[in-house]
């Protein structure tokens, strides 16, 4: 990757969904998050539409992400995250497409790197609809929308970041609002973002005992479901 190349990931809400969309918009690339809960011929659109070559998945998701790359030549190579051997996740994609680890290819590099300086209307992601009338659309977002939009969900919440905070990440990163409210504010303000793989009410009320957060980015739904939780188990939220 040495321009402006699309990099995807078919990921649930990880350290390494964080590291990718900033590593891949600071070098020049374009970071197109896949909306993991989309069926595989979706998901196969998006990718071809994006016209990505590199993909960086959860291994949990070989089986998918094989049936995704049928239909998608373009793609090829694919870096598993996680330590476990290769050899299952790789057994469901193409022959054609090259695994990689990527642990493997972060250990030993170097922890510095040149970072180019971009125009504010360098496209930094490409985000895409989930098809909810016809195919999913895409839309590109330079590197000055994603800090415009993260100013404004500053300016949504008086006093945020002028004391230390504790964010709850249970927004899919795949959508634009977990991606600016989640991703790109919580990094702003130097808070501390207590990431969820997804919006699981068990795993959030556990949280809300032991990582009890200042500020929780959500939905109408999803604060609905966590104030009937902490109500049924008695948690003070």
């Amino acid at each position: 990757i040495d321009g402006d190349q699309r990099v995807s990931t078919l990921l649930y809400n990880c350290a390494e969904h964080i590291e990718v969309m900033f590593a891949v918009a600071a070098k020049g690339a374009v970071f197109n998050p896949l909306n993991v809960q989309l069926m595989a011929d979706q998901i196969a659109y998006v990718v071809n539409h994006a016209e990505s070559e590199v993909i960086v998945a959860d291994p949990r998701l070989a089986e998918k992400l094989g049936a995704i790359l049928q239909l998608c030549p373009n793609v090829r190579a694919v870096a598993f995250t996680g330590i476990a051997p290769l050899d299952d996740a790789a057994s469901h994609l193409p022959d054609s497409v090259q695994v990689y680890s990527y642990e493997q290819l972060l250990d030993g590099r170097p922890t510095s790197y040149p970072w180019p300086e971009l125009p504010e209307n360098t496209a930094a992601a490409l985000v895409y609809s989930t098809s909810t009338t016809g195919a999913p659309k895409g839309a590109m977002l330079s590197h000055g929308n994603l800090f415009s939009n993260l100013l404004q969900g500053k300016a949504w919440v008086p006093g945020l970041g002028d004391k230390p905070e504790r964010m709850l990440a249970a927004l899919p990163f795949f959508h634009a609002y977990g991606l600016t409210m989640n991703v790109t504010l919580a990094q702003f303000i130097g808070g501390e973002l207590v990431i969820l793989p997804k919006p699981d009410m068990s795993l959030i009320m556990q949280l809300m005992k032991k990582h009890t957060p200042t500020w929780v980015p959500g939905v109408p739904t999803l604060y609905e479901r966590i104030v009937k939780a902490a109500e049924d188990q008695e948690i003070p939220i």
